[in-house]
């Protein structure tokens, strides 16, 4: 087996995957030096675009150095953008330092906003801006990334102690507004007693699911399995810190959240149900570092938590399903995967896919392989996008002993759909089994750096090809 293991993955790998920016090389025999992603701009895509709506574009793309490159400039017209103007430029800068892996910079550019909670970041500081408007002018997503960068730099508990502060930020408010609740409704209606568990709500989850279990099983924490490395019947590799809000977006960076088409907004005072997201929110970043650091006990311990908050939420069951999964105990897996069935509605499609999955994935445990192409192949005529169900396919038909066959089903995923599937895990998966089937795999692999240059943002990690680029 190879030194790299194939890795199966537990849900879709990010829409928005990135690449690291190498050092800029002379072009070489495999690179098409109009597509290399140093010379790619908006403008060669669009007609010209003007102010924010160029920045947003820039973003979208996964054009990060075009990014530092404009907020710069905007950040340098002095007296132009408001205080919360600039800490959203700001925001936008770190999300593009983080996306380029140079999380050092990424925290001097954290630092240069300061205490979020202090008066300089406080709307009641600027009353001619913001006229009866109090607290504070940092995203909260901001917060979140903030945590995700002590992680980044090395600093689990750091990252955990400050997770748990926002928790506390989130439950201190939803305490605040739940009294609130209470006094202003009639008692025969009112059901928001500080002690009642939050529960969560649709608005979550925008693939359609029922509610943040979903939105957090189809977009954050995929708790990948490494079936070559031959632990607990299929073994598991810990969850990257990079990749915590997972599937459909970048990593709890909404562009939407912040930026219009022409203009910053200022987000309204949260209400109850948003600080109710956001505590599960933290709840899932919680999750994801505890399985990154490999502590999947005290992550199980926190999903059971939210489960028995939220019983009928199937999603967030399946999430615990996979976790005991990842830990070896395929019963329990079994048994939640079967629970969680019970909890589904037969006509969504989104529930059809995760339940699909959990039962690939447990067959593949249980090294019935054929059964799991099954079960990833269901996936896929639900959703043809779906790139873990075509990686996770891929690697069951290896161990089924047909290499050529899962070469083909991504060769030819990648070709009919570039910008979907060529992604780092899919990739990774390829390149690996190119080494499995002949000793001269680099010509295939580097026959995938057009498609790479032309379809990927600027921070997809080459590395994953694992050869020697020309110089």
């Amino acid at each position: 087996y190879p030194q790299r293991p194939i890795s199966l993955s537990c849900m879709s790998l990010p829409a928005s995957n990135r690449r690291v920016v190498l050092p800029a090389k002379p072009p070489n025999k495999y690179e098409d030096p109009l597509l290399r992603d140093s010379s790619r701009k908006v403008e060669d895509l669009t007609p010209p675009l003007d102010g924010l709506r160029k920045l947003t574009l820039h973003m979208q793309l996964g054009f990060w150095r075009a990014t530092l490159d404009m907020t710069r400039q905007m950040l340098d017209q002095k007296g132009k953008h408001l205080p919360h103007e600039q800490i959203q430029l700001r925001f936008c800068r770190v999300i593009a330092l983080v996306k380029r892996r140079q999380y050092k910079l990424a925290w001097e550019e954290l630092e240069l906003i300061g205490n979020f909670d202090a008066p300089p970041n406080a709307y009641e500081t600027y009353p001619s801006h913001y006229p009866n408007k109090s607290g504070s002018m940092v995203p909260f997503s901001l917060r979140i990334v903030q945590a995700q960068l002590y992680g980044l730099l090395g600093k689990n508990s750091e990252c955990l102690d400050y997770l748990y502060q926002i928790l506390q930020m989130c439950q201190r408010e939803i305490r605040t507004l739940s009294n609130v609740a209470i006094m202003t409704t009639p008692s025969s209606t009112a059901d928001l007693s500080p002690s009642t568990p939050a529960v969560l709500t649709s608005s979550l989850n925008p693939s359609g699911g029922t509610g943040t279990g979903a939105s957090f099983f189809s977009s954050t924490v995929p708790l990948p399995l490494s079936p070559l490395s031959g632990t607990n019947g299929g073994g598991v590799d810990p969850l990257e810190v990079d990749k915590l809000f997972g599937s459909n977006s970048s990593p709890d960076f909404p562009l939407d959240s912040f930026l219009s088409s022409d203009s910053f907004q200022i987000p309204p005072l949260p209400d109850l149900d948003t600080w109710r997201q956001r505590e599960f929110r933290v709840y899932y970043s919680i999750v994801a570092r505890l399985i990154g650091q490999k502590e999947y006990a005290l992550g199980a311990v926190v999903l059971e938590e939210l489960m028995r908050a939220n019983p009928r939420d199937g999603a967030l069951v399946s999430c615990l399903g996979r976790l005991y999964l990842q830990i070896g105990n395929l019963p329990l897996a079994r048994d939640t995967f079967i629970k969680a069935d019970t909890l589904f509605q037969i006509d969504n499609p989104q529930h059809s896919i995760i339940s699909h999955m959990n039962n690939g994935l447990l067959f593949f445990a249980m090294k019935d392989y054929v059964s799991a192409i099954d079960r990833f192949s269901e996936v896929l005529t639900i959703d043809k996008t779906n790139t873990s169900a075509a990686n996770n396919r891929a690697v069951s038909l290896l161990y089924s002993t047909r290499l050529g066959q899962a070469i083909a089903s991504l060769e030819e995923l990648i070709r009919t759909d570039p910008v979907n599937f060529l992604k780092e895990g899919v990739v990774s998966n390829l390149c690996t089994l190119y080494d499995l089937r002949s000793d001269n795999s680099a010509e295939k692999k580097k026959a995938l750096l057009p498609l790479i240059h032309k379809h990927a943002p600027e921070d997809f990690d080459t590395s994953v090809l694992r050869i020697q680029l020309d110089s």
